[in-house]
């Protein structure tokens, strides 16, 4: 990728009591399935709102002006399944029903970026991935729901390396 350009996307970022739960799941599966790696780093546990993917320097400024636009208030989520894709070998939890809300604030996001960079559509599935690249996806049990009072979405840049990702919160947007 260009130096010019920087791979963002529009997430939910959860608090700190709300990651530390998000954890606690992870960590079950991680020691009932005995897996070993997968684990999606502490740090980087999210709600995707919407992937923008490589997204030029010179629209960032622009993007975030049009995202500070978005005006939502606050609401519960509830992470109380579990979910799968098989191809990536991915886990994930998620809410069984998705809250009016949170599909209004998706729609808002992808209004708001549409203006300043391509968005691609594709159906809308909200979850927090837990693990990733798994030969073998796991048999799951039951877990403690996670309660999520989101009072906020954030813009985060992306960079990939061989030791996984990491990102950065650039910029803030409280409700």
């Amino acid at each position: 990728m260009a130096a010019s350009q920087q791979r963002l996307f529009v997430a939910l970022w959860p608090d700190a009591q709300t990651r530390e739960q998000i954890a606690a799941v992870q960590k079950q599966v991680m020691t009932r399935a005995g897996l070993l790696d997968g684990a999606v780093a502490f740090d980087n546990l999210h709600l995707t709102l919407l992937f923008l993917g490589n997204v030029a320097s010179a629209d960032i400024a622009r993007l975030q002006n049009h995202l500070s636009r978005v005006a939502s208030m606050p609401f519960h989520l509830m992470l109380d399944r579990w979910g799968q894709f098989s191809k990536p070998g991915i886990l994930w939890i998620g809410p069984q029903q998705t809250p009016a809300p949170l599909q209004q604030l998706h729609g808002d996001v992808a209004a708001a970026c549409r203006d300043v960079v391509s968005v691609r559509e594709s159906r809308y599935i909200p979850h927090v991935t837990l693990f990733r690249k798994l030969q073998q996806l796991p048999p799951v049990d039951a877990f403690e729901p996670v309660a999520w009072l989101v009072d906020r979405f954030v813009l985060v840049a992306s960079n990939t390396r061989p030791q996984g990702a990491q990102y950065r919160v650039l910029q803030e947007f409280l409700f």
